[in-house]
């Protein structure tokens, strides 16, 4: 067992990248349907309440947790204080999170939509919990198991922007529970924008706890914002207000995630040594 462990660890690219297939095809079996667990919501009305979800993302969690110390990647989980100097990098995220937030109730606002009737005590909670629980999960998978794969033969940046590649495309699994592909599309966009950003904070601050953390925010964010939106569109669909929030979702985090890369003052380093 050990001398099996020890060549999946000395071809951590390749191993993590059998992992993560593993989970695509966990999450596409029809019965299971587990294709929830990546970023799909409820679409239409009221947030959906999560709990229903709520052994699936502990299961998720869990399993993600084992795989990471089997290969050696336990320190990943470690609360190390930021880099010095980055801890303001977390800022500019929580700020689109507000701003998204704010912009879509403004909209459901002028369609005379209750802040109640978008989101209640216990969806909120629901959301919160979920959120985070799948913050949790896909950071260690993608940028502690697959970022930590992909430093073993790619250089630091080459490795964020690969891994938000296929973070982003990952969430295609979604099309086999059933969902649109013009949607499932749009989400892979933001998937692999959203990416950008953290991976580029996991660079830079040198830890994922503010990372899981900045994720679950923005998910939560997401969520409100667009039960808000989907409410205001029921009662008359604002194209132009669409369009403001499609750009609110996507741009923040190429944008940022892309100057957060070029600030790096090592984006010219050599490939990272083997972990």
């Amino acid at each position: 067992m050990e001398n099996l462990l020890d060549r999946l660890r000395q071809n951590l690219w390749t191993t993590s990248l059998a992992v993560l297939l593993a989970y695509f095809i966990f999450f596409i079996l029809p019965p299971l349907e587990w294709a929830n667990s990546l970023g799909r919501r409820a679409v239409g009305g009221e947030l959906d309440p999560g709990f229903t979800r709520l052994s699936t993302e502990i299961w998720l969690v869990l399993s993600v947790v084992v795989v990471l110390f089997l290969l050696g990647l336990g320190r990943e989980l470690a609360l190390n204080k930021p880099l010095p100097g980055s801890f303001r990098l977390i800022l500019p995220p929580i700020l689109f999170s507000a701003v998204l937030v704010i912009t879509a109730l403004v909209y459901a606002g002028k369609s005379n939509i209750p802040i109640s009737q978008i989101v209640n005590l216990q969806s909120l909670l629901g959301l919160i919990v979920i959120s985070l629980l799948v913050g949790i999960f896909e950071e260690i998978l993608f940028r502690g198991v697959l970022f930590r794969g992909a430093l073993t033969r790619f250089r630091p940046v080459a490795s964020v922007i690969i891994v938000s590649v296929i973070f982003g495309l990952m969430h295609y699994v979604n099309l086999f529970s059933g969902q649109p592909l013009g949607p499932t599309t749009y989400q892979v966009v933001h998937a692999g924008a959203d990416g950008l950003m953290y991976g580029a904070l996991r660079l830079r601050l040198g830890t994922l706890w503010p990372v899981i953390l900045i994720h679950a925010l923005w998910n939560i964010a997401v969520g409100i914002a667009s039960s808000a939106m989907d409410m205001a569109g029921q009662i008359s669909p604002p194209a132009s207000s669409l369009t403001v929030l499609s750009v609110l979702v996507v741009l923040p985090g190429l944008l940022y995630g892309g100057y957060l890369l070029w600030r790096w003052p090592g984006w010219r380093a050599a490939k990272a040594e083997p972990q």
